[in-house]
């Protein structure tokens, strides 16, 4: 093997890159820039193929980013430890160009891809190492003469602008689309969504934010299990065995005890887990595992997990945004069961309001309906044909007035009386309507100045004043009927009495 260097100028950082502004690329425009970029350089450098592998150095970790004159589906997955990639490293400790003939100390996967004489570039911004670039040069290329040593100098500091706008862009386009997934889950909860559909749309944005298909959301049952809501590319008899252990999976009493998120890269192996959860992730192929506890106050209520597909080292920054975003899950998850409960409480309180409504209109109506054709039968075997007729006549109105409160009561309406009367007048109106029907005179009383009162209680005065009457109607045997309305300077008073058989105070 060969090799020869030369140091890369620093490009001056004084005044930096102005904020980013307007709309981020879409993914789209974003990959379009790159592929340009890309055959661009390897024209420039006179490459056959070239590889761009962006630096983590918190990781000490090259990753794959982009290709040209290379086709291989699992680019992106790409990842070594500096130290597995011994070329790379001395780029990167020296910041030189290096050519070199073979491919030694290139990891595998690359050793199928390059071969003959080989350029490593590193490209810097402001003293920092962003990305290396990787190209097979063209036989007929002097590599080491000074011609294409600057032209290449050149081409790295712009290919390094280009790394760096395209780094800020995907970070806009990130941090857009986690806000995004944010109001799309928030409003999922505003619009009574149940919590499986919820749970969806999280473990839809982990999939987004980490690039990784397999995702669970597990929340704890009230005996301490943890029980699948929404499983991302796993299967249900999974979630289902999870859901039957006895006690919490030591990854969540770990996570649980830490604060942190829990991560495994070789969780089939691990002797401190059960031989059983073992034999479920056998059976699953899940091999690595990345969980974070959910919590609400000081109970923890669930946990979110990522599984994936292969083995994979998450930044320090991927880890943050994931236990984040668990928090932000959490409030979700309890924002959603809050909703619901609150759906449950309304229902019922529905159900107890149209249940009243039947009971103090449309029961009366029909037990008055009743009295009428009772009467109205009477008078035809006794042959008074005109007063079974005023009676029937007067059914049919009560009939109607039954029909009307039936679908007033269904619809939540008001009662037809106070729709443009007040509450005193209204229960004249009613005072009026017994005592025509009735023949049973109902004297009313108003005293005090009458003040506004909320839709609520001149309901239920009116109400209190129609089940009074019909009381006084059907078990009383009644001959007069008064009704009194007082109205003070914070209270109201109704009462309803009448001169018939009752009970002894």
């Amino acid at each position: 093997m060969t090799e020869n260097t030369v140091r890369l100028p620093k490009l001056p950082m004084d005044r930096g890159l102005p904020d980013a502004v307007g709309v981020a690329m879409s993914s789209e425009e974003r990959a379009r820039v790159i592929d340009h970029t890309m055959e661009a350089t390897a024209q420039e450098l006179n490459c056959t193929r070239l590889a761009a592998l962006s630096y983590v150095p918190v990781e000490s970790q090259l990753r794959g980013g982009a290709v040209h004159g290379i086709s291989d589906s699992q680019m992106r997955d790409w990842r070594w430890s500096v130290s597995d990639f011994p070329a790379a490293e001395r780029v990167l400790r020296t910041g030189r160009i290096a050519v070199q003939t073979g491919i030694e100390g290139f990891p595998p996967e690359l050793r199928v891809h390059f071969s003959g004489e080989i350029v490593l570039l590193p490209l810097m911004l402001g003293g920092r190492v962003l990305a290396v670039l990787i190209g097979q040069l063209r036989p007929d290329t002097d590599a080491r003469s000074a011609t294409w040593q600057n032209r290449a100098t050149e081409t790295a500091v712009r290919a390094a602008l280009m790394v760096e706008m395209v780094r800020l862009g995907v970070a806009l386009q990130d941090e857009q689309n986690l806000r995004q997934s944010y109001r799309v889950i928030t409003a999922s909860i505003l619009e009574g969504h149940p919590l499986s559909e919820v749970a969806g749309l999280i473990t839809e944005t982990v999939s987004l934010l980490l690039r990784e298909e397999r995702v669970g959301l597990f929340l704890r049952t009230g005996e301490g299990r943890l029980q699948p809501v929404s499983l991302r590319n796993i299967s249900a008899e999974y979630g289902e065995s999870i859901a039957r252990l006895t006690r919490p999976t030591l990854p969540f009493a770990r996570s649980v005890a830490t604060g942190l998120p829990y991560y495994n890269r070789n969780i089939q192996s691990d002797p401190q887990l059960s031989a059983e959860l073992r034999g479920l992730f056998v059976r699953e192929e899940i091999t690595t595992l990345l969980l974070a506890v959910m919590q609400e106050g000081a109970a923890y209520t669930g946990a979110l997990v990522v599984y994936p597909c292969q083995e994979r080292q998450f930044t320090p920054a991927e880890i943050v945004l994931f236990q984040s975003f668990t928090d932000q899950a959490a409030v979700a998850v309890a924002l959603t069961r809050q909703v619901e409960q609150q759906r449950e409480v309304a229902m019922g309180e529905e159900r107890n309001r149209l249940a009243r409504e039947m009971h103090d209109t449309v029961a009366q109506s029909l037990t008055g309906l009743i009295l009428q054709i009772e009467t109205a039968r009477t008078s035809v075997e006794t042959g008074e044909l005109a007063i079974a007729g005023d009676m029937l006549a007067s059914a049919r109105t009560q009939a109607k007035r039954a029909l009307e409160d039936t679908r007033r009561a269904v619809q939540g309406l008001a009662p037809v009386l106070l729709e443009r009367q007040s509450a005193s007048q209204a229960i004249a109106e009613e005072a009026r309507r017994f005592e025509a029907e009735t023949g049973i005179p109902a004297l009313f009383i108003l005293t005090g100045d009458e003040h506004s009162l909320l839709p609520e209680q001149q309901t239920a005065l009116l109400r209190i004043t129609q089940e009074g009457l019909t009381n006084a109607r059907k078990h009383a045997q009644a001959h007069r009927v008064r009704i009194g309305l007082q109205f003070g300077p914070e209270n109201v008073s109704l009462i309803v009495e009448d001169d018939g058989i009752g009970f002894d105070v």
